[in-house]
């Protein structure tokens, strides 16, 4: 909207055709720019996960559905997102855990299963390491208290 505004803004102060014109061909350059970031990879590997985090793809899937090599898609996914696919996979993964624990009466290992984690363990094991609580205590005092840790973000 911001950018809008400024089009607007400018379009009506400027002096003549010849500017006008020039100013024109500048904003459609930055809007064809801006479109074509937010269908590259990294954006469309971001969709992706979104879409289906649950069913934990991996790399491989991942940079098939953007179309791109895994290798590329790392190393664009960084430069934009400034996090690795699999950290982003993760996050989203824990972000719906941690709503799943606050928000539902599900067992820590339905909540695993649905989510796409190998086992229990393996859930317990990154859920702690990125919010600094076991889902089981996360899930009772979140449920107690209303609050959410570092790291999670509702």
């Amino acid at each position: 909207m911001e950018l809008l505004a400024s089009y607007d803004r400018r379009l009506w102060h400027t002096g003549n055709l010849d500017e006008l014109d020039a100013w024109l061909g500048r904003a459609l350059e930055e809007v064809r720019r801006s479109i074509s970031s937010m269908t590259g990879p990294a954006n469309r590997a971001a969709a992706f996960i979104s879409r289906s985090f649950s069913t934990a793809p991996d790399l491989g899937e991942i940079a098939r559905a953007a179309g791109a090599s895994p290798g590329h898609l790392c190393r664009v996914f960084r430069r934009e997102l400034r996090c690795s696919v699999i950290e982003y996979r993760d996050r989203l993964r824990i972000e719906r855990a941690a709503e799943l624990l606050r928000t539902t009466d599900l067992k820590v290992y339905e909540i695993a299963e649905q989510l796409g984690f190998g086992s229990v363990e393996s859930f317990s094991k990154t859920f702690k390491r990125k919010t600094g609580s076991s889902p089981h205590h996360f899930g009772r005092g979140q449920r107690e208290q209303g609050k959410t840790p570092p790291g999670v973000h509702p």
